[in-house]
């Protein structure tokens, strides 16, 4: 169950309960208790934004690597 919550999560970190569920055909409840236990146990450590700089006139951008123990 974890897997495909992360799979939807990967392409689209602002997916709703109710679109999760009708993907994975699992319950809004459950979807939410599931992610809510992910965050707990940071295997979803966070939802980042994804910019393309060409949009912005850049052909580079700097990339921040956040590492934990």
């Amino acid at each position: 169950m974890d897997k495909r919550i992360l799979i939807e999560l990967r392409y689209n970190p602002r997916m709703s309960l109710i679109d999760i569920s009708k993907k994975t055909k699992l319950s809004t409840k459950t979807i939410s208790n599931k992610i809510k236990y992910l965050e707990k146990n940071d295997v979803i450590m966070g939802y980042f934004m994804t910019i393309d700089p060409v949009k912005f006139g850049f052909s580079t951008f700097k990339l921040l690597f956040q590492v934990q123990n």
